[in-house]
C-alpha cells in the first residue's frame, strides 16, 4: 500500500507539474524522491491497474478549471 500511495502521489505531482506522465519519468522521480526502484514497465502496469491511465487527460483539465475558478 505504501508503494501504491507513493505512485499515486508522484502521478499527480507529474500531471500537475508537466501535464503528462511516462513510465520512465515516474520511475526516475520515485527513485529520486522515495528511493523506490521500479521498472517503467512495472509502473505502467500499476498505473493501469489503479485506473490512473483514465485520469491522464481529465485530471489536467479539472485542475485547470479549478485554478480558473479560484
Amino acid at each position: 500500500p505504501e508503494v501504491k500511495a507513493e505512485l499515486i502521489q508522484q502521478f499527480v505531482i507529474d500531471i500537475v507539474a508537466q501535464g503528462k506522465i511516462s513510465g520512465e519519468q515516474l520511475s526516475s522521480h520515485l527513485d529520486e524522491r522515495c528511493q523506490l526502484t521500479l521498472s517503467p514497465r512495472s509502473i505502467l502496469h500499476h498505473v493501469s491497474d489503479l485506473g490512473l491511465s483514465y485520469l491522464k487527460v481529465s485530471l489536467p483539465e479539472h485542475l485547470s478549471e479549478l485554478k480558473e475558478n479560484l
